[in-house]
């Protein structure tokens, strides 16, 4: 079983994760997503150099 934490965001940023979600998606999945996208675009970015 993985090790689980808990994090406290504002509700702003809550309803900013449900638009970017899926219905009925984790928001583990989610910020996952997020940061393989931004991981992914700064790695692309980086070799434009």
């Amino acid at each position: 079983m993985k090790d689980k934490t808990t994090i406290s965001i504002n509700r702003e940023t809550k309803e900013l994760l449900n638009k970017i979600g899926n219905k009925g998606q984790k928001y583990e999945d989610i910020v996952k997503q997020l940061c393989e996208f931004y991981l992914n675009k700064t790695k692309n970015d980086n070799k434009k150099v």
